[in-house]
């Protein structure tokens, strides 16, 4: 790969078909480079779009690293829409480390706020709970959220 990256900056806004082509590519560093933060129409496309991405996990290995950039390009579109991508995630890769949450969760409560954010947790201590039968794993996973104050527990 003894590719040249060339870089120049762009005269004009690109036409939104260019967006349509990057999303069928699922040419992710292109969208966040070239997304315009002024055109409504391309924003809404765009955060639609990594909101998918992150409500439907493709890929083989769990990657806080995608979830959050996922997001990040979701807030710079301006979606307000962040319900179910933690509980897919923790659906898609039961087996990530219970710390990695913790930066993930961070995010999430930045973006989508406290009370979306212990409805989020809830349904991933539901989802641990469900797949490991209530077991050590699922405890310590609700014993971080809980410490970190992603978790509220009732009655409290």
């Amino acid at each position: 790969d003894n590719m040249e990256q060339i870089g120049c900056e762009l005269k004009e806004p690109l036409d939104s078909r260019w967006f349509d082509f990057f999303i069928n590519k699922k040419w992710d560093s292109s969208l966040f480079r070239l997304t315009p933060s002024n055109s409504s129409e391309i924003n809404e496309k765009v955060g639609e779009y990594f909101y998918q991405k992150a409500i439907h996990p493709t890929t083989q290995y769990f990657s806080s690293t995608d979830i959050c950039n996922c997001m990040q390009m979701m807030k710079q579109c301006g979606c307000d829409k962040f319900e179910g991508i933690l509980e897919a995630q923790c659906k898609g890769y039961p087996k990530a480390s219970e710390y990695t949450w913790v930066p993930i969760f961070t995010q999430y409560r930045e973006y989508a706020g406290e009370e979306a954010t212990y409805r989020e947790a809830k349904r991933v201590v539901d989802v641990y709970n469900k797949r490991f039968q209530n077991g050590k794993l699922a405890q310590t996973v609700k014993d971080i959220l809980i410490e970190h104050g992603f978790f509220k527990v009732e009655g409290e």
